[in-house]
């Protein structure tokens, strides 16, 4: 059985919480696709790609099951 969930969130938000799951059992993604903006305000912070793609990118990882597959594109 193939479980997806296909997600429009603040992406360093959500990517906190979804460790937070991990620490508390959930299981790790198979594959992630990231296609951030380049730009966006959020509700408490600006997002900049150029700024915080390092901090994007470890914070998905962590996210991703060993063997997983990870898809990371931009426009910038």
């Amino acid at each position: 059985q193939v479980q997806m969930r296909f997600l429009c969130d603040e992406c360093i938000n959500f990517f906190t919480r979804e460790i937070r799951r991990i620490g508390h059992g959930a299981t790790r993604s198979d594959l992630i696709i990231l296609d951030p903006p380049s730009f966006g305000r959020g509700r408490k912070k600006v997002f900049s790609l150029k700024k915080d793609v390092h901090e994007l990118l470890s914070l998905a990882l962590q996210c991703l099951a060993p063997e997983g597959r990870f898809i990371f594109t931009a426009n910038f």
